[in-house]
Order: C-alpha cells, then structure tokens, then sequence
C-alpha cells in the first residue's frame, strides 16, 4: 500500500492555490467541480465543491472548496486535511475484506463512469482507496 495523495479543505482558495503552485512549485494537473451529492456522501458537505489537483512526483494534493459559500462546521470538521488517499492491488476486493472481515463501513461512490471508495479511520479521519 502507498499513500498517493492528500485533501485540503479550504474556504481561502486563492492563497491556497497560490501557496501550492507559486511557492512550493506543484504543478496543477486539472480542476473540476465535484457534484453536490458526492461531496454530501463522503465529505458532509451539501454543495458542489471545487477539486483542484497539484503533482508532486509520485503523489498529489487536492484543494477543495465551496463553489458557492464558505463551508460551515460540520461535525468536528472544518477546513484543514480532509482525505488522504492510499493505492492498493485491487481496491474492490481490499474493500469487500474490509466489510466481511472487520466490518469497516465502506463508502461507494459514483462519479462520472466510475466509482470511488472512502473508507474512515476509528478517528473518522476519511481514506479513499484507490488501485
């Protein structure tokens, strides 16, 4: 397993994106808007957010923010790492072990013409697993 990216929630998008890309120098690879249903099931937001994607050699940090207000508190969350995301050899078969044998709820999530799956920590700290 490899941990391949981290999320950050933040309501200062310009500064986050100008930190990122003008200081530390990550390359943007893409940004989308990611649809509202998805960032209420998996992050507890109920509105679309933002996605910006920045490469760091092997792995990568994503921005996300509000499209349309400032996020607020949800639960004991707020701005800050919202995910990170680790590669497995065959994520639906890690998961579906997850689920049978130590009964982890896992999140399935249909984005587009593919699915994503989250996961949470004892902590609730979120895990997407990818392969």
């Amino acid at each position: 397993m490899k941990v391949d990216h981290v999320g950050i929630f933040t309501n200062h998008p310009r500064r986050m994106l100008d930190f990122y890309q003008n200081k530390l120098f990550l390359k943007k690879k893409y940004q989308i808007v990611l649809a509202a249903e998805i960032c209420k099931n998996v992050f507890g937001i109920h509105e679309e957010c933002y996605m910006a994607s920045f490469s760091c050699d092997d792995s990568c940090v994503e921005i996300f923010w509000p499209v349309k207000h400032k996020s607020k508190k949800v639960g004991t969350r707020n701005c800050g790492i919202n995910h990170f995301g680790v590669v497995v050899a065959n994520r639906k078969s890690f998961c579906e072990k997850l689920e049978d044998k130590f009964k982890v709820k896992v999140i399935n999530v249909s984005r587009g013409d593919h699915r994503l799956y989250f996961i949470k920590d004892p902590d609730g700290n979120i895990i997407e697993v990818r392969d």
